[in-house]
């Protein structure tokens, strides 16, 4: 094997090994913040748009509904694949660290040019979740819909 070729290996296996650890620390980031918190506020406002279209079928059968079509651990994996895409693993590990000692981060991020682009990414990769949320959402809507008329159907008689 060439110096080239020897090189190109190393290269894609330095780049693939990053790509995974980009993925493990987005993990990590995303199982540190509120993502439980955030996934039930989606539940519980996709519950309260339905809920005026279905009045026969109790809120908590809506939720069940939305959470079975759209389940945390989905949108938990969208939010994982933003996070990687957008982010290289030391802006995850400082995005990591800086929750751990938020203190420190408020300042880092709001002083410093290097930090307010950072904060830039990391709000770009949340409106990349997001974005994926919402299409994931409108691909499920006609299933959650039907459902929800299947159920509303039943108390018609």
């Amino acid at each position: 094997m060439g110096l080239r070729t020897a090189a190109l290996v190393s290269l894609l296996a330095t780049s693939m090994s990053a790509c995974g650890g980009s993925k493990e620390k987005a993990r990590e980031l995303t199982e540190l913040g509120t993502f439980r918190e955030d996934y039930d506020t989606l539940v519980q406002n996709a519950m309260q748009a339905y809920s005026p279209r279905y009045s026969m079928v109790m809120d908590e059968e809506i939720r069940k509904v939305v959470e079975d079509y759209i389940p945390f651990e989905k949108i938990k994996d969208l939010r994982i694949e933003a996070y990687a895409a957008h982010l290289q693993a030391d802006e995850l590990d400082a995005a990591i660290r800086a929750h751990d000692h938020p203190e420190q981060a408020q300042s880092t991020f709001a002083d410093t040019p290097e930090g307010r682009g950072f904060s830039d990414k990391i709000f770009d990769a949340d409106e990349a979740a997001q974005q994926a949320f919402q299409n994931e959402f409108k691909e499920r809507d006609p299933a959650i819909v039907k459902k929800l008329d299947a159920m509303n159907k039943k108390f018609d008689h």
